[in-house]
């Protein structure tokens, strides 16, 4: 597992044949971001994000992690710098950015991730294993019942624990940070690639 998409910072959705590119930052997580852009309903209403998406040729790159915090101003004006840099290379972009604040001269590159334990960040891990359970429990005709258990079982694995002893309204809010991580990020390319396959058959064939 890649544990470098745990990180935030400025990210692309590129295709180098076709010469397009999205560019976008998050004080989040890559991986979180990612999963956002194949579960909303929006990506898949733009057609040049479509097609972006779903060329076999497209890569999700991490450009630069930047440490969080409690600004965005520096991950807005590195997304200037590298939306720009990508346009100045000749690609289309499809992302807007801002051009209230200029673009940072020279960003400092990978930095160290800091965990930032919090309800934003927990809600979204918890948002992204929902759209994770439900597409898999389509993908393998099981209930999404069925996913979550597996999924419980793993962290319980994992780390040596039983979530189901802990105090929480459901299951999914017993999980902490690290747990959300850890299973989100072992399920993440098995949903990638489900998706990008379902949205292949349903728009070319």
């Amino acid at each position: 597992m890649n544990e470098v998409l745990l990180n935030t910072g400025v990210y692309g959705i590129i295709n180098d044949e076709l010469k397009i590119a999205y560019i976008g930052e998050t004080t989040r997580s890559f991986l979180i971001r990612f999963i956002e852009h194949l579960a909303l309903k929006k990506s898949w209403e733009d057609k040049r994000k479509v097609n972006l998406l779903l060329h076999n040729k497209t890569e999700f790159k991490i450009l630069n992690t930047i440490e969080y915090k409690g600004s965005a101003f520096i991950f807005i004006a590195s997304e200037k710098y590298y939306s720009m840099e990508y346009k100045d290379k000749g690609y289309e972009l499809i992302n807007l950015y801002s051009a209230k604040i200029p673009a940072i001269k020279s960003p400092r590159k990978n930095q160290k991730r800091k965990t930032i334990v919090n309800e934003e960040n927990l809600n979204s891990y918890r948002r992204c294993l929902k759209y994770i359970a439900m597409t898999l429990a389509k993908k393998n005709n099981i209930s999404s019942k069925e996913v979550y258990i597996w999924c419980y079982s793993e962290v319980n694995k994992k780390f040596n624990t039983n979530i189901y002893s802990r105090e929480g309204n459901t299951t999914i809010e017993k999980l902490e940070l690290n747990e959300l991580e850890y299973i989100v990020l072992k399920l993440f390319d098995k949903y990638k690639t489900y998706i990008l396959q379902e949205k292949r058959v349903l728009n070319y064939e």
